[in-house]
C-alpha cells in the first residue's frame, strides 16, 4: 500500500458512486494538493467534478516492515450553474452525496479504518463567484498503511522463513544432527 494507492481507491470508489448532477456525469480526478485562483480557473472548466488530495500524514508509526499513518484526505466538490439547477444548489447535493459515500468507508481495504472527524465546508468566496463556480470542502483523517519498510522477499514477506537451519545433539555425547530445509517459495 501507498499514499498514492489510497488516494486512487478513493477516486475510484467516489466515481462509482457518485451519481450524476443534472444529467452530467460527475468528473472525479485525483489532485496535488490546495487550490490557488489560477488553479481555480483551470479545474472550473471540469464541474461538475470532485478533486480528491492526500494533505497531510501524521502519527506514523513502523510495525512489521510497514509504516502507518493517519492520512488527512480532501474532496472537493466544483459545480457551475447547469439547466435547471444553480451553482451552489448543484454543490450542496454533491457535498450531500459525498456525505453520504464516506462515513464507514474502508475504499476496497486501501485502509486500515473508517474515516474519523469527517467535516464538509461551504467554500464560497467572491473570487468563487465572478469564476462562475460554488465549491464545499469534504475533509476526513483515515489510518492507512503508506510505506514498506526494508523487508526483502515477496511482498507478504514469507521468503523469511523459507530456509530453516538446525543443529541438535540427540544425547550427550552423541554426534549432532543437522539439518537444512529449504521450503518451494511458490516462484518456481
Amino acid at each position: 500500500m501507498s499514499v498514492l494507492t489510497l488516494r486512487q481507491a478513493v477516486v475510484t470508489g467516489l466515481t462509482a458512486s457518485l451519481p450524476q448532477l443534472a444529467g452530467k456525469t460527475v468528473k472525479v480526478e485525483a489532485h496535488a494538493g490546495r487550490f490557488d485562483t489560477d488553479e481555480l480557473k483551470r479545474i472550473s472548466a471540469q464541474a461538475p467534478a470532485v478533486f480528491v488530495a492526500v494533505l497531510g500524514l501524521a502519527g506514523l508509526s513502523e510495525s512489521c516492515g510497514e509504516v502507518s499513518a493517519t492520512c488527512q484526505i480532501l474532496a472537493i466538490v466544483v459545480c457551475k450553474d447547469v439547466l435547471g439547477l444553480p451553482r451552489d444548489l448543484a454543490a450542496l447535493g454533491m457535498m450531500e452525496a459525498l456525505a453520504k459515500i464516506v462515513p464507514g468507508n474502508d475504499w476496497n481495504g486501501a485502509a486500515e479504518q473508517a474515516p474519523e472527524d469527517i467535516r464538509c465546508d461551504n467554500l464560497f468566496s467572491a473570487t468563487l463567484d465572478k469564476v462562475g463556480v460554488a465549491m464545499w470542502g469534504v475533509a476526513w483523517r483515515q489510518r492507512a498503511i503508506v510505506a514498506k519498510t526494508g523487508v526483502t522477499g515477496s511482498e507478504d514477506g514469507l521468503d523469511w522463513f523459507l530456509n530453516f537451519h538446525m543443529e541438535t545433539e540427540l544425547a550427550q555425547g552423541a554426534p549432532v544432527a543437522v539439518d537444512d530445509v529449504t521450503l518451494p517459495s511458490g516462484e518456481e
